[in-house]
């Protein structure tokens, strides 16, 4: 066991220090602590308040289309809108022609279909409309009413040529009639030899021959309204 360090036998004696001494290093003491205690019981100042951002503001409201004139076609379906051009300040019966073209635009063959038929009824009736509903009537599948308006189109006006070259394609596309189709394609390179169809009724009527193997020399014309 370790052994404690002896004192000296004779210590030197501690010096005495002045009274005013201690009475200042207290004081010192004293004003520190009270440094310390008043800065943790302050509050803290607060943080500076995030500037305010601005508010946004309000998309206003798209203004709803003018009203068209009242139809009795059904209300268009099509995803999206017309052009407001359509059918602003016209006509009942233009706006119907126009609702039309742009439903077939959309590939909406039934309500093209509704458009056109309005637009007939209200005296628009030329060949150019009865053709493009009897298109509609075709992409639709109904062959046989598409003939019908193609048929009175060619009666309104017999110089209008596409009326009479689809129907050689409703006859060899989707009747399946191919002689009938040609037959009709001949008849029409014979009535307009410069035609705006005539490559395609050239062509139609060489592929139909050829896959055909038919005579199709003496195949009955188109019937009539």
């Amino acid at each position: 066991m370790a052994k404690k360090a002896r004192l000296p036998i004779n210590p030197a004696p501690v010096q005495q220090r002045p009274a005013w001494i201690g009475f200042a290093v207290t004081g010192l003491i004293a004003a520190a602590c009270g440094a310390a205690i008043s800065a943790s019981i302050l509050p803290k100042a607060a943080p500076p308040k995030a500037a305010p951002v601005a508010a946004i503001a309000p998309v206003a409201p798209t203004p709803p289309a003018a009203p068209a004139a009242e139809t009795n076609a059904p209300a268009q379906t099509a995803a999206g809108m017309p052009p407001p051009q359509l059918v602003m300040d016209l006509p009942p019966a233009k706006i119907a022609l126009n609702m039309g073209n742009w439903s077939y635009d959309q590939k909406n063959w039934q309500i093209a279909i509704a458009y056109y038929q309005e637009a007939i009824q209200r005296g628009l009736n030329s060949p150019d409309v009865l053709t493009d509903l009897g298109n509609a009537y075709r992409f639709s599948g109904q062959p046989q009413k598409a003939l019908n308006q193609y048929f009175l189109a060619q009666k309104k006006n017999p110089a209008h040529e596409t009326s009479l070259y689809n129907q050689g394609d409703v006859y060899a596309s989707d009747l399946g009639d191919a002689k009938k189709g040609v037959a009709i394609w001949k008849e029409y390179l014979t009535k307009f030899p410069n035609g705006v169809h005539h490559e395609q009724a050239a062509h139609w009527i060489e592929i139909t021959e050829a896959h055909s193997g038919a005579n199709t020399s003496n195949a009955p014309a188109a019937p009539t309204q």
